[in-house]
Order: C-alpha cells, then structure tokens, then sequence
C-alpha cells in the first residue's frame, strides 16, 4: 500500500508544470513603409509613405519556441501629416524557424485624437529570445492596417520593414563611448 502510495505520489510531483519563471521581454522599433490610403468606402486612393515607431512588452517566454503576450504602444504618421496614437495586444507565434516568429497585433488607434480606428499588424522576421537580459532586438516585414471606426475618414493598409531600435541607436552610442574621456587607470 504504502509502494502505490509513494509510486501515485511521484507520479503526480513529476506531471504538475512547474511554474513559469520567464522574465518579461520587450522590443522598440521604427517601421518603414509603403501606405494605401482609402477614402468613403474606397480601399486604395493613393499611396504614400508611412513611418512608426512600435514597441511591444511580451510575457510568458523562456525559449525561441514559447508562445507569449503582452501590450504594445505605437506612434504612426502617414506622410507626415497626422499622428496615429495606438495600443492593444500583440501575440508572439514561435514558427518552425523558433528564431523567426511571427507577432500578431490587434488594438485600438486614434488619428490626431480626432478618430476612433481598429488597427491591426503582423510582423515576420528575426526576434530570438535574449538568454542573458529583457531587450529582444527584432527586426523583419510588417503588414497591417487601420480602419475608422466612424465616416467620412481615410482607411490605411501598409507594407514595409520594421528595423530594431538598437540598430538606429548603435551610431550614437558609439559615438558618446568614443568621445567620453577615459578615466586614468592611476585614479
């Protein structure tokens, strides 16, 4: 008796998961692309440029092939006329490749505050899991749109790339650690 007992015991220890220990990870990017602007009920009128900066918070991933969620916040312009506030949910998607996943973005957006707009984005391209700290740098193609929510407002799909924050940062870090004076290893 007191065998099956220890043999269940052990058992059951052995196929409860333990608790997830992931560190939140977190990403900023700017995004470059190639915009179809619509108008009252018209998908594309024109083309034009778009740009924005993206940064998302995801948690619940210790490896490249965990699923994981969490908030993103994103500043858009299209042509530099307008600024697009938006936030929501992304999901990240481990695919075969765990280093290349694909990052699903759904939420809520307002153009110059004046609109209300269902905004949605999926994102492919590198984005491993950093092992040693939260930044994950990623960097790929990126594919969405918004649509107003009201009349009368001009609807937006979007193709182009995303580059790392880090990268566009890396110039000018490099340039303050090469002009920053050395301290004087006798001090």
């Amino acid at each position: 008796m007191r065998v099956a007992l220890f043999l269940s015991a052990l058992a059951a220890t052995s196929l409860v998961a333990q608790l997830s220990q992931a560190e939140p990870e977190w990403n900023v990017a700017a995004q470059t692309s190639l915009c179809a602007l619509g108008h009252d009920g018209a998908i594309w009128k024109r083309t034009v440029f778009c740009g924005a900066l993206h940064g998302d918070l995801l948690f619940g991933r210790e490896r490249n092939a965990d699923f994981a969620i969490g908030p993103y916040l994103s500043l858009a312009s299209a042509k530099f006329e307008d600024a697009r506030l938006g936030a929501g949910v992304s999901v990240l998607i481990p695919t075969l490749e765990g280093d290349f996943p694909i990052v699903l973005s759904l939420g809520s957006a307002s153009r110059n505050g004046s609109d209300a707009r269902l905004a949605s984005q999926a994102f492919f391209g590198l984005r491993s899991h950093n092992f040693h700290g939260s930044y994950a740098m990623a960097s790929g193609v990126v594919l969405g749109g918004d649509v107003a929510l009201g009349s009368g407002h001009a609807d937006t799909l979007y193709a182009g790339i995303q580059v790392d924050g880090l990268w566009l940062a890396l110039p000018f870090i490099l340039g303050y650690e090469w002009l920053r004076p050395t301290p004087d290893p006798g001090d």
